[in-house]
């Protein structure tokens, strides 16, 4: 399925653009605030959470045939942009890393058969998580910018 490859390599590269962008900041840009309010790292750890979740609906459905459910995402925003802003920033770095990573194989490992489940499921979007890390990083990017901070 020619769409799968797609977004197997959209999904790796915009984890590349994740590392790039992210590896070599400072304290002080991890703590650029966002127009949402959020900081960078917050951002990064939001990523996280988000993509590790991916990765467990994906391997529950794979192991078990649970199929993914509908979840109110501002609920899990709110409380978890709460617990982010506590992390070490440079913990924040590591876990978005280390989440990509995680779900873009997981993303990658699936079967056909089981990709196709997933779209007749309607998790197809979920399995694109290029379009999610996209939004992320042009934030991102944005504020970091020389003057980003200020017209963010």
């Amino acid at each position: 399925m020619a769409a799968r490859a797609e977004w197997v390599a959209k999904n790796a590269e915009e984890r590349r653009r994740l590392a790039s962008l992210i590896t070599h900041l400072t304290p002080e840009q991890l703590a650029l605030a966002l127009p949402n309010g959020w900081t960078v790292a917050t951002a990064l750890v939001h990523l996280a959470f988000w993509d590790l979740r991916q990765a467990a609906l994906l391997r529950r459905f794979v192991e078990e045939g649970v199929k993914p459910g509908s979840l109110d995402a501002e609920a899990v925003n709110e409380p978890l942009s709460q617990i982010a802003e506590i992390l070490p920033p440079e913990a924040a770095v590591a876990l978005a890393l280390d989440a990509a990573e995680t779900t873009d194989q997981a993303v990658a490992d699936l079967t056909e058969d089981q990709v196709e489940a997933l779209r007749q499921l309607g998790f197809e979007r979920n399995l694109k998580r290029y379009l999610h890390r996209q939004n992320h990083l042009d934030k991102i990017e944005k504020v970091l910018k020389p003057g980003g901070a200020k017209g963010a």
